[in-house]
């Protein structure tokens, strides 16, 4: 199963870079939609997700479920919304006591290749919400007459415009560049416009010259999907109200 056809469709050269880049373990936020589930003999056993890189994952067992050994074969399934992913895991560490709790550290590198593509793809909205962060004056940039706006940047090619108001600091729209797409908050939420690249409205004279952009005449699923699985791993660094506010546009079930 394809979770992004298009907008993160990486061929294996690409694949095998980012799990270079992906290979940090990504704590994960509480609000994540990502769940998982553990597939034992006797059945499945939901366990709480502690991080996850695409090397592997670490997860809590809970009191009373059969414990695992290092060394021992793990399947897990990744569950998000209507989407699963199953992965060859093979537990590599074990703390705690099967009375309590035991947190778990599995090995994931073990699985072939659309399997470790779809795993990228899963981080891939894990990463850009992570790492968002403003390189900027806090103050903003006035941008036209009562606007300033601040831009956050992550780790990927992925950029956030956020338009506050000069005088209240209220926020009153953002602009969220995903790769070629760019998703703008609409006049009332969860409404987004979505545009993508016009490559044949550039100017062919500067490579610093504003890409031109038109709205998507493409199927728009993937990109709000993969706007809806950023938001909630959302970092703590990112200002409360902005979380809040970009959360508003934030719809499930894509």
């Amino acid at each position: 199963m394809h979770f992004f056809k298009r907008i993160l469709n990486f061929d294996e050269e690409a694949v095998v870079r980012r799990e270079k880049r992906l290979a940090r373990r990504f704590d994960l936020n509480p609000e994540s939609p990502l769940s998982l589930v553990i597939l034992t003999q006797d059945g499945p056993v939901p366990a709480k997700i502690k991080d996850l890189s695409s090397t592997g994952i670490g997860f809590e067992l809970p009191a009373g479920e059969p414990a695992l050994a290092p060394g021992q074969s793990c399947p897990v399934r990744l569950e998000i919304e209507r989407y699963s992913l199953e992965l060859n895991a093979h537990v590599s560490r074990v703390v705690g006591s099967p009375a309590s709790s035991l947190t778990i550290g599995a090995d994931l590198t073990n699985n072939d290749y659309p399997t470790r593509r779809n795993l990228v793809q899963l981080l891939e909205p894990i990463e850009i919400g992570s790492t968002l962060h403003s390189i900027e004056n806090v103050s903003g940039i006035e941008t036209e007459p009562g606007l300033v706006s601040i831009r956050y940047f992550s780790s990927t090619s992925s950029a956030l415009t956020v338009w506050r108001d000069s005088a209240n600091r209220e926020i009153e729209g953002f602009e969220w560049r995903l790769n070629d797409f760019y998703v703008r908050s609409g006049a009332v939420p969860p409404e987004v416009t979505i545009y993508e690249t016009d490559s044949s409205g550039i100017s062919g004279g500067s490579n610093f010259a504003l890409p031109t952009l038109r709205l998507s005449l493409e199927d728009k699923s993937e990109v709000r999907r993969l706007f809806n699985w950023i938001v909630p791993h959302l970092n703590a660094g990112i200002p409360a109200d902005l979380r809040e506010f970009v959360s508003a546009y934030r719809t499930l079930g894509v």
